[in-house]
């Protein structure tokens, strides 16, 4: 599950940085539009995708386990929200920072009243987003609200505090109004594989994987930078769109009940824990890094060469490093900022093993 979280944010970076220093397939000289350049052209713009994903993981890691916890009435709200609102803030204050100096450089205005609502997860609601990759972020805030007024309203029934919850129900449901309501129910996709675990199924597991890439290869021959070869209603996109999303979501189930007992699945599986631990670092800074690079003077190649392709590897190389140092400042101390925070409210040191990741 942490490679697969890693191989999200990457196939993030690498659409926005494919966008960004390549024209387009269709902009390609006549030559270069071949078989092998399309698989590349269609490779590199799973970015959407890849946030459905995100979302599903989301479902499964934070969705599943809260719905649990409430069935078990073990669901702490007050743990809970400071678990998520740390685990939020310390990536996204780091890449507000890093966009800072692009704003000034680029002379793009900064609007007070944009980047605060930014900060409350309000973009798509009241506020546009500071930069693309943030459009998800209140979606995945809103997301945790709404399971958190959940757990206060089943847990305080009756009460003040269960008012309080129906209440912020209420008004985390409105927010879906104006928000796309599809994305949610693709987050309660992943919770419900938490709670509804399959045993584990050789024929299951692998059935999935090939309905997964069948569905994803329809909806990347279905999108516009594929020069649409396939015809789609974007409502019909939608539908496709749930349904990879559930036989992914039954993939990963699969996947994740394989316990590592070989010496390369073994290592591959701490490899995947190493790359993920600074995913939604990568996801969130990537694109004030690609802007700088374009101010720096970045070119936009306009055909697939030797030297295009290794500046690219390059440039995603940069923004893999720069990630991983604003990492190691912010979000490597994310477990640690929960206790402090913990402790200072309760007045003493709990134990961390709540924690939601």
């Amino acid at each position: 599950m942490d490679l697969i979280r890693f191989l999200a944010a990457f196939a993030v970076l690498a659409s926005h940085f494919r966008g960004a220093f390549f024209v387009d397939y269709a902009s390609l000289p006549v030559h270069q539009q071949t078989l092998p350049i399309f698989c590349f052209f269609s490779i590199t713009r799973l970015g959407h995708e890849a946030v459905l994903i995100f979302f599903i993981l989301s479902g499964f890691l934070v969705g599943g386990k809260s719905i649990e916890r409430i069935l078990n009435k073990k669901f702490r709200p007050l743990d809970y929200s400071i678990d998520r609102i740390v685990r939020i803030m310390l990536p996204l204050i780091s890449s507000l920072l890093l966009f800072i100096p692009v704003c000034l450089w680029g002379d793009f205005p900064i609007y007070p009243k944009v980047w605060i609502g930014n900060l409350f997860s309000l973009q798509g609601i009241a506020c546009a987003p500071v930069f693309e990759t943030l459009w998800s972020l209140s979606y995945e805030v809103w997301f945790y609200i709404l399971m958190c007024a959940v757990g206060y309203s089943i847990l305080y029934k009756g009460t003040l505090k269960g008012y309080i919850g129906l209440i912020t129900l209420i008004i985390s449901l409105s927010v879906f109004t104006k928000l796309e309501s599809y994305y949610l129910f693709i987050w309660f996709i992943g919770a419900f594989g938490y709670l509804l675990i399959p045993n584990k199924s050789r024929i299951l597991k692998y059935g999935a994987m090939i309905f997964s890439l069948i569905f994803l290869i329809i909806l990347q021959l279905s999108s516009g930078g594929s020069k649409m070869l396939i015809s789609i209603s974007p409502n019909f996109v939608h539908i496709l769109e749930i349904i990879f999303c559930s036989v992914f979501c039954i993939f990963m189930v699969q996947s994740i009940q394989n316990i590592p007992s070989t010496r390369f699945s073994k290592k591959l599986n701490r490899i995947g824990t190493r790359l993920a631990a600074f995913s939604y670092t990568l996801y969130l800074t990537h694109i004030p890094v690609r802007d700088i690079l374009v101010r720096l003077g970045a070119p936009k190649s306009q055909e697939l060469t030797i030297s295009s392709v290794g500046l690219y590897i390059l440039w995603l190389s940069i923004a893999l490093s720069i990630a991983y140092c604003i990492y190691w400042i912010f979000e490597r101390n994310t477990s640690k900022v929960k206790i402090f925070i913990k402790s200072r409210i309760t007045h003493k040191n709990i134990n961390s093993n709540y924690n939601l990741q």
